[in-house]
């Protein structure tokens, strides 16, 4: 769901995937501490090796599965932003993940 927003709120620019972390609770308001974060950008390679420019969001957009965390940030679902945002992905990629998506014998995978 994070790297959907940081798509969405980035202009579909860019994402940010492959973050590690633990909980710090030994302070006095425990906090997340993320490393290793992989961006992707659309015109990249900007942020070394792990950018893997247009071809990183495009496997994003082809492997995520929206859930109730990206529900709950009010993010659309995959195929609504592929509708409008062609030039990520190509039409016949498109209408494979929109028969993934919608296969009436599959339980539902988005909960937008």
């Amino acid at each position: 769901a994070f790297s959907h927003w940081v798509y969405v709120h980035s202009n579909h620019n860019l994402i940010v995937c492959d973050l590690q972390g633990v909980l710090n609770e030994e302070g006095r308001y425990p906090i997340f501490q993320l490393t290793d974060p992989a961006i992707c950008t659309r015109k990249g390679p900007r942020y070394g090796k792990t950018d893997m420019k247009i071809n990183g969001i495009r496997n994003f957009c082809r492997t995520h599965r929206c859930g109730l965390v990206c529900k709950g940030l009010g993010l659309k679902c995959i195929p609504s932003l592929l509708e409008c945002n062609n030039f990520l992905i190509s039409r016949d990629d498109q209408v494979k993940l929109f028969v993934e998506f919608y296969r009436p014998s599959r339980s539902i995978l988005c909960c937008c």
